[in-house]
């Protein structure tokens, strides 16, 4: 392209006719032209030149000025460092083998200042160095690559790093136009920049793991409706979590043993975990109890009373030690037990006046099967006179005992045989009563 500007300069500099200056005869043999300046003889209208002799010389009509001719031989045109204008043309050809247009050190300018610029070239028209386009391109027919070929329809130009190539768009057959089947791992390198999904109808992920890793926060939000997050085998949260706003559970909740509680248990701290307890103790005898309103409430303090009672007629012989009765009590704190004894009888034997006679009663007691306490409680009466033949003995005592199972055994001996009737008869018969009432040491 260069050459052909250059040889474009070269020869329209052939037109001599600009600027010309009229002159005579007298300048003609004065000999004061200027080197390089054109003249035009008042009379004759021939063309002169000026040399750098200050001789006019003349410019014949036989040169491309007047008349069509042939180059005998080579021709050139030596600028010297000036300009060489051609102006006024209205059509300037120039068919030549080949034409050459350089700069050594400017710039070739090819300028239409109406119309525009034609290139044409048989076998194609070759930049041989970086070529830029200020303005639009407009490509009417195909675009070679670097490997000569025109590509096929829907295929982009891309670069190969030194050259250029037609090669499918993938935007044609990519995840935004049709599924497909990755062959190789992706890494999607944001570079600091973001991404953003919007205008999507649902986005959804199937894959065997995911995973979701940031620098700082995340947060997953809808602006309508709720974020529902489900795990057939669990959700694990490893850190700790904070709601700010309300927490409803419709299933069950696991305490750090992975045991969801029973109906009415308390989610307790273990410093380290959590721990589902009875809300109310399942011990014997609490006085702490929930209602049917699933609200806990404090019985009343709880006495245990047992007793016993004479219900028929009884003998008992003389100076044999005999087991009234006996009572189990098992308590499961430590409570006040309150022991009550009485014991009426008739003397059926010995009744010779000046015989005094006797009856002892006491109680024995056994804890957790053990020998605990023995002849407690010891009362005795006497009989003297015959017609003193009924006598009672009686006890009362308290003792503070701690959890387990009790046996209480009320026992009697004595001189004379005696008998006991029904304790609901008016005369006499026997009773034993104990009573436990929790209490806080």
């Amino acid at each position: 392209m260069k050459y052909f500007i250059s040889l474009l300069i070269i020869l329209l500099g052939t037109e001599l006719t600009i600027a010309q200056t009229s002159i005579t005869d007298v300048d003609i043999t004065a000999e004061n032209a200027g080197e390089g300046d054109l003249y035009e003889h008042q009379i004759s209208k021939e063309i002169f030149i000026g040399l750098s002799s200050g001789v006019y010389h003349n410019l014949h009509k036989g040169n491309i000025y007047t008349e069509n001719g042939i180059i005998s031989g080579n021709r050139l045109i030596e600028g010297n460092n000036k300009v060489l204008d051609f102006s006024n043309f209205n059509l300037f050809g120039i068919n030549a083998t080949s034409l050459y247009l350089s700069s050594e050190n400017g710039i070739i300018d090819i300028n239409a200042n109406n119309g525009y610029l034609q290139l044409y070239g048989e076998d194609g028209i070759i930049a041989h160095d970086n070529a830029t386009f200020e303005k639009n391109i407009y490509l009417l027919g195909l675009f070679i690559d670097g490997f000569n070929k025109p590509g096929t329809p829907g295929q982009i130009l891309s670069s190969t790093g030194i050259k250029t190539e037609w090669v499918d768009q993938s935007s044609l057959a990519n995840i935004y136009t049709s599924n497909g089947v990755l062959t190789n791992d992706r890494t999607l390198n944001g570079a600091g920049k973001s991404l953003f999904f919007t205008g999507l109808n649902t986005i959804k992920y199937d894959a065997t793991n995911l995973q979701l890793f940031a620098t700082n926060d995340i947060q997953i939000q809808t602006t309508g409706g709720t974020v529902q997050i489900a795990g057939p085998s669990g959700i694990q949260l490893q850190n700790n979590t904070k709601v700010t706003a309300n927490l409803s559970v419709t299933g069950s909740y696991s305490d750090s043993d992975g045991i969801n509680g029973t109906t009415g248990d308390v989610l307790s701290s273990t410093e380290t975990g959590t721990d589902w307890h009875p809300l109310i103790s399942g011990q014997e005898n609490n006085a702490v109890t929930i209602g049917t309103d699933k609200g806990v409430f404090v019985k009343k303090q709880t006495i245990v009373l047992k007793y016993k009672e004479s219900t028929s007629v009884q003998n008992w012989e003389a100076s044999t030690l005999k087991t009234i009765i006996s009572i189990e009590l098992k308590i499961t704190e430590d409570c006040l037990i309150d022991i009550d004894y009485m014991f009426s009888y008739h003397r059926t034997s010995g009744d010779v006046i000046g015989y005094g006679g006797n009856r002892v009663v006491y109680v024995d007691i056994k804890k957790d099967k053990n020998t605990f306490k023995s002849n407690q409680m010891s009362s005795i009466s006497n009989t003297y006179e015959e017609n003193e033949e009924e006598a009672s003995c009686i006890g009362s005592r308290k003792y503070i005992f701690s959890e387990g199972s009790y046996l209480f055994t009320m026992k009697t001996k004595g001189t004379h045989n005696v008998d006991t009737h029904a304790q609901s008869d008016d005369m006499y018969g026997w009773s034993f009563d104990i009573s436990a009432t929790p209490i806080n040491l």
